[in-house]
């Protein structure tokens, strides 16, 4: 008699061997994947023989009986403040096992007001966590709107979100905003897509800004080559501006899809043919911050501040020798933060702060409780309380107008942060 192995997808096949009582075979494996083969036993005209199970399954890689292995990173996008972009939280790693559920806080970056017809968005993206989230296909989008919450969503306030990822992939967000009790849920499913029509708009104006912006920069650092390049992404970014212009709220075509796909596409061939200017930009920053941040550690940081910075600093051989300026960024960001916390505890940083929203008064929406807090925040200058001035300086800056706080260098793509 002999034998047979193959691999399911056709990939291997061992022809045919004579049977012994005793097999070696080398069977070839796919990385991190199931791989099935079949086993056969044929008599001496070739009829398979039953012996009672013909089916060989090996997982290579991480694995679990259960489940299955996730294809692509999986992320939450945040709002940027600072650099007017929009920023990556892995949620479930690419190889993760799925099902799983992970937990995370944000905060809330903009006052929402209840009844009106602005929104929060927690949005989840498919694709590396390194890249830009416009490069990333949108998996799952919870709207939270003015007219959903039960009272006003005040700047600063604190969401737990939760999320589950099933052995299908179908995804579930779990919202709950501490500010008014409120919790919401929505189930997204790997199909159909879910590209909301005025998100896809916003997404779309914001790229031709940004690609107008760097062919700019390039034609004043007479890089001809790359603004030529990022010139005809404007004019294909221009053409989707009117396409999507003609798609109503409720689209219920396939259009939407291709465009968004083709938003992706330039997005991707913007970010490789800046990729270069990104990546000098990221280093410079890198050490600028790194410096900085050095410095106030030194002088006023805690062990696990001096900590933080020396584990960033062990890292650098490996992050500043990356092609991907995203790396660099989440290491400026990690340095920022640290800078951040040490700014939060400096009286001569916090009595700044609410000096320059003094001078906002009189834009403030609540002139009432505005003048109770600046007399309460004078107060405690005096008197030296500087956590409390923290809390009152948060106070003041959610009383400022909407058109306050998203100002040019205010402004907000998701609304968390």
């Amino acid at each position: 008699m002999s034998y047979r192995i193959t691999r399911d997808d056709g990939a291997f096949d061992s022809g045919l061997k004579k049977l012994s009582s005793r097999i070696v075979e080398d069977l070839p494996l796919r990385e991190a994947e199931f791989n099935s083969f079949t086993f056969r036993v044929l008599d001496a005209q070739n009829n398979i023989v039953d012996v009672g199970g013909h089916s060989i399954q090996i997982a290579q890689g991480k694995y679990s009986v259960a489940g299955q292995l996730l294809p692509e990173d999986l992320s939450l996008v945040k709002d940027d403040v600072t650099k007017q972009d929009t920023t990556l939280e892995l949620l479930f790693a690419k190889n993760s096992v799925i099902p799983t559920r992970t937990k995370k806080t944000v905060t809330v970056g903009k006052t929402l007001i209840k009844n009106s017809d602005d929104a929060i968005s927690i949005m989840v993206v498919e694709g590396s966590s390194e890249n830009h989230s416009s490069t990333n296909k949108p998996l799952g989008l919870l709207l939270l709107t003015g007219k959903q919450i039960a009272k006003d969503l005040l700047k600063g306030t604190d969401i737990d979100l939760t999320f589950d990822l099933s052995e299908s992939r179908d995804l579930s967000i779990s919202a709950y905003l501490n500010g008014t009790g409120q919790e919401f849920t929505q189930v997204f499913e790997p199909k159909p897509r879910v590209v909301p029509v005025k998100m896809l708009a916003t997404e779309i104006l914001a790229l031709e800004s940004k690609l107008q912006s760097e062919q700019e920069e390039a034609e004043q650092n007479d890089n001809y080559e790359a603004s030529e390049k990022l010139g005809k992404l404007v004019a294909k970014v221009q053409d989707l501006i009117v396409s999507t212009g003609a798609l109503s709220d409720d689209d219920v075509t396939d259009d939407r899809y291709k465009i968004e796909d083709q938003k992706r596409k330039i997005a991707q061939e913007m970010y490789a043919a800046t990729s270069s200017k990104r990546l000098d930009i990221a280093k410079a920053l890198y050490q600028e911050t790194k410096r900085s941040t050095a410095d106030m550690v030194n002088e006023n940081g805690n062990d696990r501040e001096k900590y933080a910075i020396s584990s960033i600093f062990a890292r650098e051989s490996v992050f500043l020798n990356s092609t991907n300026p995203e790396k660099i960024k989440v290491e400026i960001d990690e340095l920022e933060s640290i800078r951040f916390q040490i700014l939060a505890r400096d009286p001569e940083f916090l009595t700044g702060m609410f000096m320059h929203l003094v001078e906002k008064r009189t834009s403030m929406n609540d002139q009432v409780q505005a003048k109770q807090l600046i007399d309460n925040g004078r107060r405690l200058i005096d008197q030296e309380s500087w956590d409390d001035l923290r809390s009152v300086n948060g106070r003041l800056w959610s009383l400022l107008p909407s058109l306050e706080q998203n100002s040019e260098e205010m402004r907000f793509f998701t609304g968390i942060v």
